[in-house]
């Protein structure tokens, strides 16, 4: 059976950040009554960094963060550098030394997956008021984020509206055929796919 779950961005739960230096926006956890500091299986959030500073480590897990606005930000972690692409998902371990360099405040989305027990996929797509977007998926667990704009989304006869921030969420073993439109001007949304480990 599929449960259909829309999840208001003023109702998520925030979170103080595990090494203390924010707080999250915690979207939806696996399992449900899960905790940062008892382990989890899947989490989705979103956070506002203000200030440069290291990311909390999460030793056994794989990471998945996608920069929503601000300056990219930049992640150094030993010798190396990298800057983020706006809208653009960027993955690494949980246990990586990482330390963001910001320029201005930035919001941030954020996949974190128990290895060996999930993965992540996450596609970034741009759509457009005068067309709608397809997508055939198979993952047991699919998140829609609403990153910029409003969006419809037709799943199973029945559609939803999302504002900026807004998550729908699917779970259920059935393959997810689903429509999404911007409802307004170009918006962006994030496409989370969470598939078990075999």
């Amino acid at each position: 059976m599929t449960s259909v779950t829309c999840l208001r961005a003023a109702s998520y739960r925030r979170v103080p950040w595990r090494n203390g230096g924010g707080i999250t926006a915690e979207i939806a956890v696996a399992p449900m009554a899960a905790t940062v500091a008892g382990g989890f299986d899947w989490r989705l959030s979103c956070a506002e960094v203000s200030v440069s500073g290291p990311f909390s480590e999460f030793a056994g897990y794989d990471r998945t963060i996608v920069q929503l606005s601000g300056t990219p930000m930049r992640l150094v972690s030993g010798d190396k550098s990298i800057s983020l692409q706006l809208g653009q998902p960027h993955a690494f371990a949980g246990e990586d030394a990482v330390y963001g360099v910001v320029d201005d405040p930035v919001q941030d989305f954020n996949c974190i997956v128990r290895r060996g027990r999930y993965s992540t996929q996450i596609e970034s797509l741009l759509l457009d008021p005068r067309s709608n977007s397809e997508r055939q998926l198979a993952a047991p667990v699919v998140a829609i984020f609403v990153a910029e704009g409003s969006v419809k989304v037709w799943f199973e006869q029945a559609s939803s509206d999302l504002l900026s921030g807004d998550t729908l969420l699917i779970e259920g073993d059935e393959a997810k055929k689903l429509s999404l439109h911007a409802a307004t001007s170009e918006s962006r949304v994030l496409v989370v796919s969470l598939v078990q480990a075999r």
